[in-house]
């Protein structure tokens, strides 16, 4: 049992560090410029950028530097961040979490690998042999009605080039003039990597592949991890009537985070 709380702790850890480490450098910098506004210190090439990205309200390069990747102006990224900053709070505090903001971390992908490693520990399962199978649910993040039986419920999903049934539970045409439609939780529930169910390539029939990039570019570079620093992973989501090389064409994907 130490063994499953400590996956998604040493994860919550890593993530608070990284948090904290940006903080105290955002707070560092503002001191630092507010001091050079009064003329008590030099303003250097990098603090008159700062001060020029706060007047055309966006993000510094100084701070996007030390931060996770998104495109959003300043206003939206400071409220992102304390988002972001009180779900970690709340997450320490309570020391559990009913679901996953996915949006949230700088790694997402290193909080789904310590969920599966849980599950691989409980039941003495290698984790090489484990996957995820992915299953839309009918509730939103804040209907969530407790921890779900295995593995983990996911949020903060933005479906990007096709809108989704409430009732009938997959992929449609996009509603008219909405380029983002919010997504309810989904419930990844780790299984055999054989298992017809799980996630990988091709999908199982009715299902559509649906990639998971963290901004809309859906462009990253390979970091030091082995992991992109864009694309999370892939989710099998019903793909309806429609079907699989419908919604190919059409681009669609999910995005953690969006440009506004």
């Amino acid at each position: 049992a130490d063994g499953s709380i400590n996956a998604l702790a040493n994860c919550l850890m890593q993530e608070m560090e990284k948090f904290n480490k940006m903080l105290k450098y955002l707070k560092v910098s503002l001191n630092e410029l507010r001091r050079s506004i009064k003329g008590l210190v030099v303003m250097s090439t990098e603090l008159e950028a700062m001060f020029k990205s706060f007047l055309n309200g966006m993000v510094p390069a100084n701070w996007s530097a030390k931060s996770y990747i998104s495109r959003m102006p300043l206003g939206s990224w400071m409220t992102d961040l304390v988002e972001r900053v009180k779900f970690f709070r709340t997450w320490l505090t309570a020391g559990s979490i009913a679901g996953m903001w996915v949006s949230a971390f700088f790694f997402p992908q290193g909080a789904l690998t310590s969920a599966l490693q849980i599950y691989s520990r409980k039941t003495k399962t290698a984790i090489d042999s484990l996957a995820w199978r992915s299953e839309p649910m009918p509730f939103m993040p804040e209907d969530i009605p407790s921890q779900p039986p295995n593995g983990v419920y996911i949020y903060g999903l933005f479906l990007e080039g096709c809108g989704w049934n409430n009732s009938a539970m997959h992929l449609v045409e996009s509603a008219k003039a909405v380029l983002y439609t919010p997504f309810p939780c989904i419930w990844l529930d780790p299984v055999n990597r054989e298992d017809p169910v799980a996630v990988k390539d091709p999908p199982p029939p009715g299902q559509f592949r649906h990639p998971l990039y963290k901004v809309s570019t859906r462009a990253g570079t390979l970091s030091t991890t082995g992991h992109s620093t864009n694309f999370v992973m892939f989710l099998n989501i019903p793909a309806g009537p429609m079907g699989q090389p419908h919604w190919v064409k059409r681009g669609v994907a999910f995005l953690c985070l969006l440009d506004t």
